[in-house]
């Protein structure tokens, strides 16, 4: 399932963040612990979105992100020992 401009509009109007939203700036990286230690709560919770480059402070303005060069290898590379 494709994320849409639009959904991310959405997303980055909500009261705030919850369980199940997350915003994470991530200009530049992330280590691999301190993103795991982001997805585990949404996914106790059933499920959510983290939402990479967008800041968490309202308006939260899209700043974008370097942290994650190549999305397609990025799940395998980093949670993989």
């Amino acid at each position: 399932m494709s994320t849409t401009p639009h959904q991310i509009d959405l997303w980055r109007q909500a009261r705030s963040e919850d369980q199940h939203l997350e915003f994470k700036e991530a200009k530049n990286q992330y280590d691999t612990t301190t993103l795991q230690e982001y997805c585990v709560p949404p996914a106790n919770e059933g499920g959510g979105v983290l939402v990479p480059g967008v800041a968490d402070k309202r308006p939260r303005n899209v700043v974008g992100t370097k942290a994650f060069p190549d999305t397609v290898d990025w799940p395998k590379s980093s949670f993989t020992g």
